[in-house]
């Protein structure tokens, strides 16, 4: 796993298209006159809601606090028949899909994201929209 020294590590898949954790845009209800926040990606939150059961179901255990966690993290995409490239060089960006999926982990895989003291993400042609997360305690 990326070269770091882990124990405890598991991995699990989640298939589907990858939401990106873009930026999030508030405003003044135009009713309430409250603020009110929303993230840019409406995939986010079911994507969020689908690949945490997913990971409890493969029984990711959940690391808790003073524990660091590493985290590595494949997105797969399908190859487009028009793409001439060997790698997936366009968007979705790597840093957006990149804090989705350790946002998502949240309370499934740790106790809180700032445990994470490695992480890495590759972004690929596979054989399917998913992506493919292994997460584990730092050593």
């Amino acid at each position: 796993m990326s070269g770091q020294m882990t124990s405890q590590i598991s991995t699990f898949i989640v298939d589907g298209r990858c939401p990106t954790k873009g930026s999030v845009r508030s405003f003044i209800h135009p009713k309430t006159g409250r603020v009110v926040s929303m993230a840019d990606n409406r995939n986010l939150a079911q994507w969020t809601k689908d690949a945490r059961v997913l990971a409890r179901i493969a029984k990711v255990p959940l690391i808790y606090k003073p524990h660091g966690v590493v985290v590595d993290v494949r997105v797969e995409f399908v190859k487009p028949k028009t793409a001439k490239q060997v790698t997936p060089t366009v968007r979705p960006d790597a840093d957006k899909l990149l804090r989705a999926i350790l946002d998502m982990l949240t309370g499934v895989g740790y106790a809180d994201d700032s445990q994470v003291v490695h992480a890495t993400i590759m972004k690929a042609y596979g054989p399917s929209e998913r992506v493919i997360v292994t997460i584990g305690r730092a050593a």
